[in-house]
């Protein structure tokens, strides 16, 4: 099971770089060590890196990031009550 769950975790360190990358990159224009040039590029990935969401998804419904195993974990056990309530409502 854990095989299936790497994914997540790689791409929750993307996502955190990512991130991180863009904190940089910010700080960096605030403090003006660029030239020109450089600047407009910083500018144009910044916007583009802020209007997509760099994050995986399957099949756009669910977002693959570290919250998933605890969401399928979460699903597994609000299954296994709704089961053993039916079992008490079948066999009183």
């Amino acid at each position: 099971m854990i095989p299936l769950f790497v994914p997540c975790v790689f791409g929750d360190k993307v996502h955190t770089e990512v991130k991180r990358l863009r904190e940089l990159l910010a700080s960096r224009l605030y403090e003006n060590q660029m030239d020109k040039s450089s600047r407009s590029i910083a500018r144009a990935l910044l916007a583009f890196t802020e209007t997509r969401d760099l994050s995986f998804s399957l099949l756009r419904m669910l977002n693959i990031d570290i919250s998933l195993p605890f969401k399928f974990v979460g699903l597994l056990v609000t299954y296994l009550i709704i089961l053993l309530q039916f079992e008490k409502v079948i066999n009183p």
